[in-house]
């Protein structure tokens, strides 16, 4: 892993946030088992005190599971928007979406998270949404387990809820954790 990777805003928002203890089980929550007394902010101290196995998680984790601004989840962000909303009478969900929501159903509601500044920002709105974005990939994988979803009958009722939300049919796409 290359040492800039740690520069962007992203990480900027992360490490400090990684740092303190008060967030750890909102963490854990999120998919993230932060070592106790971590304050590390550069990959090489990481990788001294940790380990690469380490390093190479964390890396994975804050790229690809931590909901930050923009970027990656978005088709998953979209999804979770679209099953959590209720559907019409007259545009009953695919059971598969059913068994996702039944899915959803078993998780205890959010924790409140306590709010924080980092260089004027208040980074909680992203580990809590992380967490909820760590529960609908479970969820949903979970439900791929017992049920095959049709593509298109999937597509076709989510085209359909989008419509009635407005969100822009090109945002939906087959998701790419099916």
């Amino acid at each position: 892993m290359q040492r800039d990777v740690f520069a962007s805003d992203r990480w900027k928002i992360l490490l400090p946030m990684l740092a303190l203890e008060s967030l750890r089980p909102f963490f854990l929550l999120a998919g993230f088992d932060v070592p106790e007394g971590f304050s590390e902010n550069e990959a090489e101290e990481i990788r001294k005190k940790y380990g690469e196995e380490f390093l190479n998680h964390l890396t994975e984790w804050g790229e690809h599971v931590f909901q930050y601004a923009g970027g990656g989840g978005v088709d998953a962000f979209v999804w979770h928007n679209l099953v959590i909303r209720r559907s019409r009478e007259d545009s009953p969900a695919p059971a598969f979406i059913r068994a996702v929501r039944s899915e959803l159903k078993n998780n205890p509601p959010l924790p409140t998270t306590p709010s924080i500044d980092i260089d004027g920002v208040d980074p909680v709105e992203f580990l809590q949404a992380t967490i909820s974005h760590v529960r609908f990939m479970k969820a949903w994988k979970s439900v791929l387990k017992d049920h095959s979803p049709n593509p298109e009958e999937l597509m076709t009722w989510a085209k359909s809820e989008a419509r009635m939300m407005n969100i822009p049919e090109a945002m939906i796409r087959i998701p790419n954790f099916v």
